[in-house]
């Protein structure tokens, strides 16, 4: 009910063990990783925006986001999606989202940037898929 990383991580445990109630209407209150808050802060970087939503049915679909092979968070996927800001330092970066947990029928995730909207697909747990992202 809290909508915050610990719930995320319980909710990531009960599917895991199959015993999930129906994700919340309601989008995660999402926590950043320490060490890229502070690379963030020290280097000056920027913020870059992803918008993840599920494309399919809402049955408990969990990613995670890595930022440059970091875990940074960990998010329960349902059609009202999620905005996530990640911090990127300038040059060549990856954008990495991997599917962590399948609610039923594949993880089915979408996401979209200033690029565009992507559609995985069924991912598998364990699958990512990654974005380069340039930042001048």
């Amino acid at each position: 009910l809290r909508q915050d990383i610990q719930s995320a991580n319980q909710l990531l445990k009960a599917t895991q063990q199959g015993t999930a109630p129906h994700p919340s209407s309601q989008p995660p209150d999402l926590a950043t990783n320490a060490e890229l808050l502070a690379a963030f802060q020290e280097r000056g970087n920027e913020l870059f925006e992803i918008f993840l939503f599920d494309c399919c049915a809402e049955d408990g679909d969990i990613v995670e986001v890595l930022v440059n092979d970091v875990p940074f968070s960990t998010i329960p996927i349902t059609h009202q999606g999620s905005t996530v800001s990640v911090p990127l330092h300038q040059g060549v970066n990856s954008l990495t989202i991997r599917g962590v947990a399948d609610g039923g029928g594949g993880i089915t995730v979408g996401f979209r940037t200033s690029r565009g909207d992507f559609y995985s697909g069924s991912m598998s747990e364990g699958q990512d898929h990654r974005l380069g992202v340039i930042v001048k």
